[in-house]
Parts: C-alpha cells; structure tokens; sequence
C-alpha cells in the first residue's frame, strides 16, 4: 500500500449507526496495514423551514426588482431602473447561500450595462 495516498472511508447516515465496529479489530486491522481511523464530523444542521422561506422571499424580490428595473428603463427612467438594480444587488449579496446567486449577479451586471 502507498503511504502517502491516504484512504477515506465515509459513512454518512442520518440516524444512529445500525453497524457495530469493534475498536480491538480496528485497531489490529490498522497497525496490520498501517492505516489511521478517524472519525468524521457530522455535516452541520440542515438550514430551518424559516431560513428556507426567507431565501424563497429574496429570490423572488431579486426577480421582481429585475422586471421593474427592465420597466423603468423601458419608460426612460433610468434613476429608477438604478435603484431597483442596487436593491437587487444588495439581496443577492446578503443571500450568497442561493444556488443561483451568481447567476442572479450576471444577470444584474447584464443589466447595468444596458
């Protein structure tokens, strides 16, 4: 085996462990093949229902400022269209966590440049 290609092995399991391993083996299996167990730290705690809602909001009013910041362009004003746009950048920045946060922010600089 290859002492410098370190082995992973991951066991990701929502609920308590239904496998039981027992540490004497582990041990003798690891000073055998000079491997190193560690233990993996669970993924952090899935965001709440209310975070969810309120990232749903954000990209929702992103969408709606995009739409009147197009109209007020439309209608030749352009100290309306900048507003909208700035509001819209400052949510897609303050909600970086959404998927498609960056290309929310392509579409704002798309729409600076009109």
């Amino acid at each position: 085996m290859n002492p410098t290609l370190p082995l992973w092995v991951l066991v990701a399991n929502a609920g308590p462990m239904s496998v039981s391993v027992d540490p004497a083996a582990l041990l003798r299996f690891s000073t055998r093949w000079g491997v190193r167990f560690e233990p993996v730290p669970r993924p952090p705690a899935r965001a709440d229902a209310q975070e969810d809602a309120s990232a749903q909001q954000a990209l929702e009013r992103v969408e709606a400022l995009f739409d009147a910041a197009r109209t007020a362009r439309g209608a030749l004003r352009p100290a309306e269209a900048g507003a909208h746009l700035e509001e819209a950048e400052r949510l897609i920045r303050n909600h970086a966590e959404l998927p498609q946060a960056a290309w929310l922010m392509a579409e704002h600089h798309l729409l600076l440049s009109e």
